[in-house]
């Protein structure tokens, strides 16, 4: 479970460094959890598990700041995805300063890469 910000984890040559997670709307036992990560070939898999309160509200908003680092200069892209049959919308923001809340700060943008899946339920 990721608490107790900033926290940190390394993948292969890759450092994750969490500084923010909130969640709208609040509920008491929202958490994220990682759930599992490889490294194979070029490719660096971080699993996410968005673990919803006693009481779960959906849609859940989730708000994850975090900063990529790495031993050498081989961050090339990112991506995202869902687990099967699960909706939802994710929006990523690569940017070459630290961001803000609001995104990347003026000028600094270096990867955008926005996901949007629908499933019956």
């Amino acid at each position: 479970m990721i608490s107790g910000l900033p926290v940190s984890c390394s993948v292969s040559d890759l450092t994750f460094t969490f500084t923010t997670l909130s969640f709208n709307p609040v509920a008491a036992g929202n958490s994220l959890e990682i759930n599992g990560t490889s490294a194979v070939g070029g490719d660096v898999t971080l699993d996410f598990e968005v673990i919803s309160g006693a009481t779960p509200t959906y849609p859940l908003d989730v708000t994850l700041l975090y900063t990529v680092t790495s031993t050498s200069t081989d961050i090339s892209g990112i991506d995202a995805q869902f687990g099967a049959g699960l909706a939802g919308s994710i929006a990523e923001d690569a940017c070459s300063a630290p961001a803000l809340i609001t995104g990347c700060p003026k000028g600094t943008l270096y990867s955008q890469h926005r996901r949007h899946e629908q499933h019956g339920r």
